[in-house]
């Protein structure tokens, strides 16, 4: 997917022009015939892997979802598994909808966005909205702490992409920056959002270890008794 992340730059030639080249290798113009084929090739991986993976994936749910939900063992349910074992019931689809969340954030934003990192933000700030709602919703996971984490990584995620978002406004323009009321520069709204993702990363820390204090509370206490 970095294939598709080109970087503009303002030329010095007189009238000024704008080129994009590929954020990974510099030296590959993304208007030329070259680019052209690496782009191709481009195509060609994303069906394999970002696009296939999660298609495969749905495809093994669907064949044992009659095992799943009747709660019978079969040796496609046995493989499969990994992919339903630790989500409710109702939500055994889960995982390769997550899959595709991950691989929407980090790749596919990518695609079409190229010279607008505003637009890429925006995009990954909408699907993360989304899935904190649905997660909110649903509560996919068997253990209410394994929900309550993923609900924690979202909204530091939700976080970071406001403060890139913030950021890049910033960069642009400090006319449009001073109207957050954080100075012309970038410099404090990164702070304050660096103090409040380490806040929101001290309390996640922190009910790991309230649950696992839970957790030992809740084991069994074994005595032995000494025989005379």
């Amino acid at each position: 997917l970095s294939s598709f992340n080109c970087v503009e730059f303002r030329t010095a030639d007189a009238p000024a022009e704008v080129r994009a080249y590929l954020a990974d290798d510099l030296s590959l113009d993304c208007s030329s015939a070259e680019y052209a084929e690496v782009r191709t090739w481009a195509y060609v991986f994303l069906a394999a892997w970002p696009v296939g993976v999660p298609v495969l994936y749905v495809l093994l749910l669907l064949a044992a979802k009659r095992a799943i939900r009747d709660n019978r063992s079969t040796a496609l349910s046995r493989a499969s598994s990994f992919l339903w074992s630790e989500y409710e019931q109702r939500s055994f689809w889960w995982e390769p909808l997550d899959l595709l969340r991950r691989l929407t954030i980090t790749g596919f934003v990518l695609i079409g966005t190229q010279g607008s990192p505003q637009l890429r933000v925006l995009a990954a700030l909408l699907v993360t909205i989304l899935f904190i709602t649905m997660q909110f919703l649903l509560s996919p996971f068997k253990r209410p702490l394994d929900d309550r984490m993923m609900m924690l990584g979202h909204v530091c995620l939700l976080v970071i992409l406001i403060a890139a978002l913030v950021i890049n406004v910033c960069n642009l323009s400090a006319d449009t920056c001073e109207t957050f009321g954080m100075g012309s520069t970038s410099y404090l709204p990164a702070l304050v959002f660096v103090i409040f993702g380490t806040a929101m990363l001290v309390a996640g820390v922190l009910l790991l270890v309230w649950a696992a204090g839970r957790y030992a509370s809740s084991l069994p206490t074994l005595r032995l008794v000494e025989n005379g």
